[in-house]
Formats: C-alpha cells, sequence, structure tokens
C-alpha cells in the first residue's frame, strides 16, 4: 500500500499522514472488536522532507515582465508591485516580512535591507538581507513614485486606495 502511493507520486508527507490516519483507524476498530492492528507491527514510513520551491529564471523573468506591463492604475502602483515581487525573487523575502517592511529598513546606499522578526522562534529574529543592482533600481523606482504622492508613514509599502500600510 506504502509502494503503491509512493509510484504513484504522493510525497514522503502524504504517506505519513495516511498511514497514521489508517492506523488510528484500525486502532479503534482493534478496541471495539478485540482484533489485533497489522499497522503497531511495522514501522511508520518516515515523513521526510519537502523539497523547497522555487521559480527558475525564465518563469522569475516572465512574472518581472507582467508586473512591470500589467494595467495598473498609476504608475505608484506598478512600481510597489514590481518592489513588493522583486523583493520576494530577489532578496528571499517572506510575505510577512516584506509587508512588515519600513522605510528606514531599507539602505540603498550599502544594498541592505533590515529583516526584523523575521522566521524563527520567539517573535523571529533579524537579519539583513542583500540587493542586487536590479533590486536596487526598483527600490528608487518605488520610494521617487512614493515620495511624489506624499506618503510619509513609516510602513514602506501602503494600499493606495485607502493610504493606510499594506496587510497580509
Amino acid at each position: 500500500w506504502v509502494h503503491d502511493m509512493r509510484t504513484r507520486g504522493l510525497g514522503y508527507t502524504a504517506v505519513n499522514g495516511m498511514w497514521r490516519a489508517a492506523r488510528g483507524l484500525l486502532r479503534r476498530v482493534g478496541r471495539r472488536s478485540h482484533r489485533l492492528n497489522p499497522f503497531d507491527y511495522c514501522p511508520a514510513p518516515p515523513p521526510g522532507r519537502s523539497e523547497p520551491r522555487w521559480l527558475s529564471r525564465p518563469e522569475a523573468e516572465r512574472v518581472l515582465v507582467w508586473v512591470a506591463n500589467a494595467p495598473w492604475p498609476s504608475a505608484l502602483e506598478r512600481t510597489r508591485n514590481l518592489l513588493i515581487v522583486g523583493l520576494m525573487l530577489f532578496a528571499g523575502l517572506r510575505r510577512g516580512e516584506v509587508v512588515r517592511l519600513r522605510y528606514g529598513d531599507i539602505n540603498l546606499d550599502q544594498g541592505v535591507i533590515h529583516i526584523v522578526k523575521g522566521k524563527g522562534r520567539n517573535g523571529g529574529k533579524d537579519r539583513p538581507a542583500y540587493m542586487p543592482p536590479q533590486l536596487r533600481q526598483f527600490a528608487r523606482a518605488y520610494l521617487a513614485e512614493r515620495h511624489r504622492a506624499g506618503w510619509t508613514d513609516p510602513a514602506l509599502f501602503f494600499g493606495t486606495g485607502r493610504k493606510a500600510p499594506l496587510g497580509p
């Protein structure tokens, strides 16, 4: 049964979850009918670690071209969305890290982004993220549009319709 699930392409974690669910079901049936549970005599398949998913370079370029050429209502939204996608693609920021960015967290001269309370226990840890030249270009364009729009809030990103910080 386990081999069949693996040959059908199910991941290690999915197989492990199904195995544990079947074991629990047969354990309940065994208690009521006083029968042995065959799952008690064989080890559970290992859950395994899932491989991280990423976009290939051509896929990432297609995403950036689409964001840059989509019919956004304003140049501010175009540059904002381009910077958000660029931060995730080039600097490896997570969604929550992007949303929590403050204006002072980006240092264009040094090409460093200060991530506050990123991934980790007890509220996360601070870490630096580095900006390649293309990401610096996106950031400069967005910051210029942000300045032109008169946005002075410490939050880096905001929703253009309601002038409030961008949420997840």
